[in-house]
């Protein structure tokens, strides 16, 4: 899957990268999807170095498993046609909800304007692409491997 973006549509980007990030064959994801689609942006913050957009997230879909309820799902950038990392992205959740997807800058110290590729950086020794939790990686990527 080829995703390009402009970053400097920071409302505009919220929905590709959000898909790109919860892309693949998992229940988990999948839940997560769902709550995405019914979700609607509450508030983009911009603070010069990169942004959050917070989502107000239906409550009653809700992830009960308390594994699953607060974690970070990282794992992809935004890469320019020369190959250089320009961004990073990541989406938060709270209680079992979609909350939060940050962008940070990779290599710059400010977020820039420009068309970037999205594109997954972890891969496992076999070259599978994943995702990961800065929390537990371990338990996020054993349910969410992408399907080549």
């Amino acid at each position: 899957m080829t995703v390009q973006i402009s970053t400097g549509d920071i409302q505009g980007l919220s929905t590709p990268v959000v898909e790109f990030l919860l892309a693949g064959e998992s229940d988990f994801l999948a839940a997560l999807r769902h709550q995405f689609a019914h979700a609607k942006i509450a508030k983009i913050t911009e603070d010069g170095y990169g942004f959050y957009i917070d989502y107000e997230t239906d409550p009653t879909l809700r992830i009960l498993n308390p594994k699953l309820q607060n974690k970070m799902i990282s794992g992809v950038a935004g890469v320019s046609d020369h190959g250089e990392c320009i961004c990073t992205f990541t989406l938060f959740l709270d209680e079992g909800l979609v909350f939060s997807l940050e962008g940070c800058p990779f290599i710059r110290d400010a977020w820039t304007n420009e068309v970037v590729t999205l594109k997954y950086i972890n891969t496992d020794i076999d070259g599978n692409e994943y995702f990961a939790s800065a929390r537990n990686q371990r338990a996020l990527k054993s349910i969410s491997f992408l399907k080549r």
